[in-house]
């Protein structure tokens, strides 16, 4: 049982560490993910003695992330897609409100007054939750387009950070193929989803698509 929790925690190891590896090949291209997973993953040890290289990490982070606070334009549309995001959160509350009279209905335990809330409440809710899903979208694309167009025009700002980056994730790369070969793990399990492919070390297993913008690897071994 004891060795059994052991490999558990070892798989659920390494499965960090391909986390890690896409969120900081994520922010070389201005994807900029929330870190608190990977706070939680830091404090708890999985990823072992990492304190100290994560506090350099999240440092860059940080400033990388800083970029979209240079244009006005980004700045609202973050604060519009606030705002639909409390849009969406009401939507969800009068969906399921809408669809919990609908099962009472279906069951016959409604009263009769409260039957048409699903008509005039829960569909329309449904609408709205669609709406806001599809804007969400839109809206993001165009801060991915700004913070792009952001990039270009300041190609000055944080290369070098973006190159230690690079740095990092290609340590954390070779890292991960050493534990996969130590381990004898197949290295299909810890598949990597990376934007950039300039690591050495990694075999592409799919390609971006139309619906998908990424590669998928694994670390050759």
């Amino acid at each position: 049982m004891m060795e059994e929790k052991h490999r558990h925690r070892r798989e659920n190891d390494l499965k960090a560490l391909t986390d890690l590896i896409t969120l900081l090949d994520c922010y070389r291209v201005n994807r900029y993910v929330q870190l608190d997973s990977m706070e939680k993953a830091v404090k708890s040890g999985q990823l072992g003695k990492f304190d100290v290289k994560w506090r350099e990490i999240r440092r860059i982070l940080y400033k990388i992330g800083g970029l979209p606070n240079l244009s006005a334009s980004i700045n609202k549309l973050v604060r519009i897609r606030e705002g639909v995001k409390v849009i969406e959160i009401i939507g969800s509350y009068l969906f399921a409100f809408g669809l919990g009279v609908f099962v009472l209905s279906y069951f016959k335990v409604c009263p009769e007054w409260l039957e048409s809330a699903y008509v005039y409440v829960g569909l329309p809710a449904l609408i709205v939750l669609l709406g806001t899903r599809l804007t969400t979208e839109f809206i993001n694309r165009k801060i991915a387009l700004e913070i792009e167009e952001l990039s270009k025009r300041h190609p000055e700002k944080f290369r070098f950070l973006r190159t230690r980056l690079r740095d990092i994730a290609q340590d954390l790369i070779n890292r991960l193929g050493k534990h996969i070969k130590n381990r004898r793990e197949d290295a299909d399990k810890y598949r990597i989803d990376l934007y950039n492919t300039d690591y050495k070390g990694i075999k592409i297993l799919k390609s971006p698509g139309t619906l998908r913008k990424h590669y998928t690897v694994v670390c050759k071994t």
